[in-house]
C-alpha cells in the first residue's frame, strides 16, 4: 500500500509514478533496482544482461499489451492465440 496517500504526477514522469507501481512495495523495489543498475533510458527488459527473447515476448505482452507479438516459446503463443480468438487484445486494464 501506498500508505493511505497518492503519489501526484511530477512535470519530470518517472516510472516510480506510475499507477501499480506507486502502492506495491514489490514493483517498487524492482523498480529502483533497475534504475539503479542502468542509465534511465537503458532501464527496459531487452537491454538487461541475460533478458532473452522469452523476457521481451512476455513483456511485450504482458505489460505492454501488444498484440503483434510471435513469440518462440509455445506457452507464450498459446496465450496470444487464445487473446486473438477471444478479441481479448486492448481491453486490459491497468
Amino acid at each position: 500500500m501506498s500508505g493511505g496517500w497518492t503519489v501526484p504526477a511530477s512535470p519530470a514522469p518517472l516510472v516510480q509514478e506510475r499507477a501499480g507501481v506507486a502502492g506495491d512495495p514489490w514493483r517498487m523495489l524492482v523498480v529502483c533496482v533497475l534504475c539503479n543498475m542502468t542509465p534511465g533510458e537503458r532501464a527496459y527488459p531487452s537491454d538487461l544482461p541475460g533478458v532473452g527473447r522469452y523476457a521481451r515476448d512476455a513483456w511485450a505482452i504482458f505489460v505492454e499489451g501488444r498484440d503483434d507479438v510471435f513469440p518462440a516459446d509455445g506457452h507464450l503463443m498459446r496465450y496470444v492465440r487464445w487473446r486473438q480468438e477471444v478479441g481479448t487484445w486492448g481491453t486490459v486494464s491497468a
